[in-house]
């Protein structure tokens, strides 16, 4: 993968990034357009970070890294320093061509939301009635070649199966055979009227980690959650890692004591 980030610029080397990881300021989030009706195209688009990023590369030892970090006391405290490792060891810039203070972000979005996952674990377990909501933007197509049917009342589309090796339709029957109910969202911003029309006490939500964080702020004391973050964000073509939803979804299965 190329060393430079989009803009062309050269990624700093480990040193000068370890060096520069004080001076940095994470930028604010941009809260993304959502559509009113059916939408198959992604010209449009607006997304959540400034930046684009792809995970993808990545070892899965590096997010058994995030996840061992995020798994510890007075979190928010040392989040920096574990950021700083994270981006250290695994090389971050260089990897994804990230510029180091977007990598900075992404990390520590990415460990805010492992943590608190931990944190809702048991109440999202003790839940009854559960949504699984996942990000259009990794569908397989995103013009009229999917099939997907679009609900006006709810803001979300219904998937239809067409494409067999498409993401977002073999998420929707994990999720159905896990006993969830499936909504594929246009944006962050549907969920409003998702869960005013429909009384869930329980969420798993797959979407961009600067999605997640606004999703947790605005709901996060309202429903439990759990959340898998996107490993490449964009318009058009993101994705998400299958193994980390299902154990997700897996793991939050009601124990038989659970009443």
């Amino acid at each position: 993968m190329s060393p430079h980030d989009p803009g062309g610029n050269i990624a700093k080397t480990p040193v000068e990034n370890k060096r520069d990881l004080n001076r940095l300021s994470i930028s604010s989030p941009i809260e993304p357009e959502v559509p009113s009706g059916p939408v198959l195209s992604s010209e449009s688009c607006k997304m959540a970070y400034k930046f684009s990023f792809d995970l993808t590369g990545l070892s899965r030892s590096f997010f058994r890294e995030i996840a061992k970090v995020s798994d510890q006391r007075d979190l928010h405290r040392k989040l920096g320093a574990m950021a700083e490792h994270v981006i250290t060891a695994f090389n971050i810039p260089e990897v994804t061509g990230l510029p180091l203070s977007d990598a900075v972000t992404l990390v520590n979005d990415m460990i805010d939301i492992y943590a608190r996952n931990l944190a809702q674990q048991e109440s999202f377990r003790r839940s009854s009635k559960r949504a699984l909501v996942l990000p259009h933007c990794s569908r397989k197509y995103m013009d009229n070649r999917c099939q997907a049917e679009f609900d006006p009342k709810l803001s979300t589309y219904s998937c239809r199966h067409c494409s067999q090796d498409c993401v977002v339709n073999k998420a929707v029957r994990l999720g159905e055979q896990e006993g969830y109910d499936v909504y594929v969202l246009p944006g962050g911003s549907c969920i409003p009227k998702l869960l005013a029309n429909r009384p869930y006490n329980g969420v798993v939500g797959v979407a961009c980690p600067n999605e997640i964080q606004m999703g947790i702020r605005q709901y996060g004391n309202v429903v439990p959650y759990q959340a898998v973050p996107l490993l490449r964000n964009g318009c058009a073509n993101t994705e998400f890692n299958m193994d980390t939803l299902r154990e997700v979804l897996v793991s939050g299965r009601r124990r038989p004591d659970a009443g």
